[in-house]
């Protein structure tokens, strides 16, 4: 009976373990919060995340950049799509802006942001995967900040549709 009561013990043991560590862990990756809260950026620089395409496998992958405050808290909008045009820091990941592509006009109306586009933004997608990488990487990009939703985006003022977040 000793070695039973002993073995039931370790595993109610065990299993509260398992329990404590997953509770530990959710609570973790809860007090994560990876959106950019103008209220809260201080200092001279602020990270941003910002998407890209992985060279081996053609997926958006993210990319911190490290920005000036002032930028950010004067036009962050702005500053976050041109960081985007500049491209990957890493070798391991591809710019997916198009070179030449600048910023017409960035608007934002409550959690919807509208981003217009010089024509330059078209070039260079062939296929469709390549275009959807090239949105999701804008909308994925402006969906870091808290209170964007939704992303319109407009090349020369037509419209490409309006995404959310994938």
């Amino acid at each position: 009976m000793n070695k039973e009561k002993l073995l039931i013990v370790l595993i109610i043991i065990a299993v509260l373990l398992v329990v404590g560590i997953k509770i530990v862990a959710n609570n973790n990756l809860e007090n994560v919060d990876k959106t950019l809260d103008i209220s809260e950026i201080s200092g001279e620089e602020t990270k941003v995340l910002l998407y890209f395409i992985k060279k081996d496998n053609k997926e958006l992958a993210s990319e911190y950049r490290y920005v000036n405050v002032s930028d950010i808290k004067n036009s962050m909008l702005e500053t976050i799509m041109n960081e985007l045009i500049k491209g990957p820091k890493s070798a391991e990941l591809l710019n997916t802006i198009p070179e030449g592509t600048i910023v017409n006009d960035i608007t934002q109306n409550g959690g919807k942001v509208v981003v217009d586009f010089s024509r330059e933004f078209n070039q260079e997608s062939d296929d469709e995967s390549t275009k959807l990488q090239k949105i999701y990487s804008v909308v994925n990009t402006l969906t870091e900040i808290k209170e964007v939703e939704e992303v319109e985006i407009l090349v020369e003022g037509e419209s490409l549709g309006s995404k959310k977040r994938i």
